[in-house]
């Protein structure tokens, strides 16, 4: 009978440490909640927390480097060929930047033609006026541009958590 009793006194306490251990799992789990769901509704009103839930756009940055220009043989025609430095951040809170957030840079190259473009002239844009020629061009513009994809590599990439 003695060992029937210390059994009986064993078994009380190991069931009373389980009803300890659930009531403090239940406490953590409404705690965890509770805070979650305060988080999400004032957290961006906290000093040092407020800043992880302010949603910031997403934000491009270039940076253009002429490599060089070229003259050609036609009137007022120009070529050059350019690098540009593109950065691209994900937008969202600075927490969706830490976790997820990505930054990528790349060097993006390609050839700019820009001229003037002779089909806009019309009859009165050439005048004669004894020996003398005068002639009226149009505005130069942009006449072709292109991206050279061999030459246009990512540079970084920087993702989040």
């Amino acid at each position: 009978m003695f060992g029937l009793g210390r059994g009986l006194v064993g078994r009380g306490q190991e069931g009373s440490g389980l009803g300890i251990t659930l009531v403090l799992a239940l406490v953590i789990v409404v705690l965890s909640a509770l805070l979650g769901i305060g988080l999400a509704s004032y957290g961006d009103r906290l000093p040092l927390l407020g800043l992880l839930f302010v949603e910031k756009p997403a934000r491009t940055t270039s940076q253009v480097v002429v490599e060089g220009i070229q003259e050609l043989d036609r009137l007022a025609t120009v070529r050059w060929t350019e690098s540009v430095v593109i950065t691209r951040e994900s937008g969202g809170t600075q927490l969706e930047q830490v976790l997820t957030g990505e930054r990528v840079r790349f060097v993006a190259t390609g050839a700019v033609e820009a001229g003037v473009d002779l089909v806009e002239m019309g009859e009165d844009d050439v005048r004669v006026e004894g020996d003398r020629v005068s002639v009226d061009l149009p505005e130069p513009q942009v006449l072709s541009s292109s991206l050279d994809e061999d030459r246009t590599p990512v540079y970084d990439r920087d993702r989040g958590c």
